[in-house]
């Protein structure tokens, strides 16, 4: 059985593994990992088996280097195992779904008068505010700022924000894979109550 946590957030790596999985490929290295597999693996798709490499290899090592270096630098690894674990069809599924995620709550921005989305939403980020007061001093800044500021120290939920045109903005983004519409929906009362809080005392 697993660790809840370990079923929430995945598991949780070492510092030292950390900084493997972010360190430069150097040229020792992949000579290493290739003289360390066994000559007796079958051939790769290409149609040549380690051995190859292994005996070649003062000839061809350069052209090994830049394509396995410019493979991990670009990222083009973090792309290749997302696609690898998921799949295009299940990608575009997850992708989906968090773009309906904030969908929704768009939605329940606009059944609340007290609020206001800023910008077209784009993919899963919505960017509003709650509306000030007439005639605020600084248009809303300070409220939306204690607004953030509260609502992630209730530890439900966290959010980011942004100045656009010299307001605060706050940004709600759809990312963790287990989101579903309930958590929109605590999220959005979270957001109602803090707000209704912050109101009151003005």
């Amino acid at each position: 059985m697993l660790d809840s946590s370990i079923q929430l957030d995945g598991p949780v790596l070492i510092e030292v593994q950390q900084q493997g999985l972010v360190a430069p490929i150097s040229s020792e290295d992949i000579c290493a990992t290739l003289f360390d597999i066994v000559n007796i693996r079958a051939p790769e798709p290409d149609g040549y088996d380690p051995n190859f490499f292994k005996v070649g290899w003062t000839i061809m090592h350069f052209d090994v280097y830049a394509p396995v270096q410019e493979f991990f630098e670009t990222g083009s690894l973090k792309l290749w195992l997302v696609l690898r674990l998921y799949g295009v069809e299940k990608l575009q599924s997850y992708i989906r779904n968090h773009i309906r995620l904030a969908e929704l709550f768009e939605q329940l921005i606009g059944y609340d008068s007290r609020f206001e989305v800023v910008t077209p939403r784009t993919f899963s980020l919505v960017c509003f505010r709650l509306i000030p007061p007439q005639n605020d001093p600084d248009n809303g800044f300070k409220l939306n700022q204690s607004l953030l500021n509260s609502v992630n120290a209730s530890g439900k939920i966290f959010m980011s924000h942004t100045v656009l045109s010299g307001k605060f903005i706050l940004r709600f983004a759809v990312g963790a894979p287990l989101t579903e519409d309930k958590h929109i929906t605590m999220a959005w009362k979270v957001l109602q109550d803090q707000a209704t809080s912050l109101l009151k005392d003005l």
